[in-house]
């Protein structure tokens, strides 16, 4: 007997569209989640794809792969928001899920807004 897994692929995607944090705020997380618990293991890419912020001097993110196990429903991607004593604009960075394996692309977009500090 074979037994056909006919279970709709969950879906991928940032639990919100957007987020705004202090620039004194330290390291943050944003959220990722799966539609609905997986028996197979699922993957997604992710990288920063535009914005006004810049890595290495308003933040610190590295690209990467999050793996979510079976049965895991939620991942948080962390990065460093850098203080600094520059007055300058509020800031946007646009991180992007792209690549899913066993799993279907969902709000593949979410911009981070770093609110300046500096007087």
């Amino acid at each position: 007997v074979t037994i056909k897994d006919d279970d709709a692929a969950p879906t991928v995607g940032f639990t919100a569209a957007s987020s705004t944090v202090g620039e004194g705020a330290g390291t943050i997380t944003i959220a990722v989640s799966l539609s609905a618990a997986s028996e197979k293991t699922v993957s997604v890419k992710f990288a920063v794809g535009g914005g006004t912020a810049t890595n290495g001097t308003d933040y610190t993110l590295t690209a990467s792969t999050l793996t979510f196990a079976p049965g895991e429903t939620t991942k948080l991607i962390t990065l460093t928001i850098t203080q600094d004593t520059t007055h300058e604009p509020d800031e946007t960075l646009l991180v992007k899920l792209s690549k899913p394996t066993n799993a279907k692309l969902g709000l593949a977009a979410h911009t981070l807004t770093i609110t300046d500090d500096d007087p």
